[in-house]
């Protein structure tokens, strides 16, 4: 095997070969008829400096977000969480009032979402604090069997897309601040707190998103209800282009949707105006909005009422070799 990069690669295809390899585990330990049950599990890994900042991420917020991601995460494969266990690893000179807000924080999501905290360890290291988070669940539809998405079945996203980019912008850009009137030997009590009331929206989806529930519960309820309808969702955390490019491979599909129908809020819009950046750019490329994306037949769509407000529709399933297709506001089309 020649040598490459994961640069090379890409890790959403990594990634994507990883599920893949589970996917041929599973179906050999299925074809030696041991015992297998229907528990399944999501687990996420965030570290300073590459997921997340000290500077400005408070602990408690960072569980809560920990939790949101591995939570979506088990939803996205129709399951039901049950259970969390988490490590955190950190230097010696991190503060013990940090680690409590960790604790705190993960105590309050689990509980929230009714899940059992079941396990939490701390472990050094050596120069970044590092956390790991674990949630067990189990199938809410374990025989589903459903063929893939057809061409003309529509593509729908929940919430709203690019708040939590958004955030990330105003974070950055108020951090940058701060640092220049450090190396600058400003009066530091005049920039330590920066005016975040007017971001409250996109900066709070970034620090401290929370768990989609009312869309995991209607459509629990709605597959109980349906359990054939051709129904396929996937957790949006890379932003929607990347996740569309990753399910054009995975469901054998292409996609085409409509930049005017993205559901992207006044909050996020300001934001891009004020820092004169592209909005769009902030919902198909920002990530960690932790939604979903779904498809279903165009016909069936009245057995989605119980999702009225939850989501939106955005385009349609095409053919695979279409690829994916986005039309502009100003009506040119772009892959």
């Amino acid at each position: 095997m020649s040598f490459q990069t994961i640069q090379e690669v890409g890790a959403d295809q990594l990634r994507e070969g990883f599920r893949e390899s589970i996917q041929d585990q599973q179906d050999g330990v299925k074809a030696l008829g041991l015992p297998f049950n229907d528990l399944t599990s999501s687990t996420v890994f965030f570290q300073d400096g590459v997921h997340f900042d000290l500077t400005y991420q408070p602990m408690q917020g960072l569980a809560q977000k920990a939790f949101t991601a591995a939570w979506s995460e088990l939803v996205s494969t129709h399951a039901k969480a049950h259970h969390v266990s988490s490590v955190i690893a950190s230097p010696n000179h991190i503060s013990v009032e940090l680690i409590h807000q960790w604790v705190e924080g993960l105590s309050e999501a689990s509980t929230r979402s009714s899940c059992l905290l079941d396990s939490m360890d701390l472990q050094p290291a050596s120069t970044a604090v590092s956390v790991a988070l674990t949630v067990v669940g189990s199938h809410t539809h374990p025989s589903r069997h459903i063929p893939p998405p057809t061409s003309g079945d529509l593509l729908c996203v929940t919430g709203e897309l690019g708040a939590a980019f958004a955030g990330l912008r105003v974070l950055l850009r108020e951090k940058k601040i701060w640092q220049e009137a450090t190396q600058a030997q400003l009066q530091l009590e005049q920039t330590l707190q920066p005016d975040l009331e007017p971001y409250q929206v996109v900066v709070a989806k970034q620090l401290a998103p929370t768990p989609n529930q009312a869309y995991a519960d209607a459509i629990t309820s709605i597959l109980d209800q349906n359990p054939t309808l051709r129904f396929h969702h996937a957790l949006l955390k890379n932003g929607l282009h990347n996740e569309l490019q990753t399910l054009s491979s995975r469901w054998n599909c292409g996609f085409e949707f409509y930049e005017s129908a993205l559901p992207i809020s006044l909050e996020t819009r300001q934001v891009a105006d004020e820092l004169e950046e592209d909005v769009t750019r902030y919902a198909l490329l920002g990530g960690e909005d932790y939604e979903f994306v779904f498809t279903i037949p165009e016909s069936e769509t009245s057995i989605v009422k119980d999702l009225e407000g939850l989501f939106n529709v955005i385009g349609r399933v095409t053919q695979h070799n279409e690829g994916i297709l986005m039309h502009s506001v100003n009506d040119d089309s772009v892959e």
